[in-house]
């Protein structure tokens, strides 16, 4: 993680603090994929390529996905459905997920506690880029 975002979370966890999700380090992942993380609890923010699917995972993380733009093709253990703008989906940890974007997605997750993994830096084994 860059010395400036850690700079950021330290402040934020001196007390109340506000921080624009456009501050934080944006990292790019891979050509199509780039997220900026906030650790506390830890928000995602990812900006997502069309033509990207993020094959079948699970992880002991809850997890919660706020659409803010685009479509997600989602499923969720059987469960299968198109998400778009406004929409929040709930995954409890440890059940197998899977998405498709076909178009370019911004998506806000959520997850508890933080996925230590993220904080490496590096694109996810799990997901590819068609």
């Amino acid at each position: 993680m860059r010395e400036e975002q850690v700079a950021v979370i330290r402040r934020a966890r001196r007390g109340l603090s506000t921080v624009g999700l456009g501050r934080l380090l944006e990292e790019q992942i891979s050509d199509k994929i780039s997220h900026r993380i906030l650790d506390q609890g830890m928000i995602v923010w990812c900006s997502i390529g069309a033509g990207v699917h993020v094959e079948p995972h699970s992880h002991a993380n809850e997890q919660i996905a706020w659409m803010l733009k685009g479509k997600m093709e989602f499923r969720l253990g059987s469960a299968q459905r198109v998400c778009g703008p406004g929409d929040v989906v709930v995954i409890p940890g440890g059940t197998e997920h899977e998405a498709w974007f076909r178009e370019d997605t911004e998506v806000i997750d959520f997850f508890a506690p933080p996925r230590e993994d993220f904080l490496l830096g590096g694109k996810p084994a799990y997901m590819s880029e068609g």
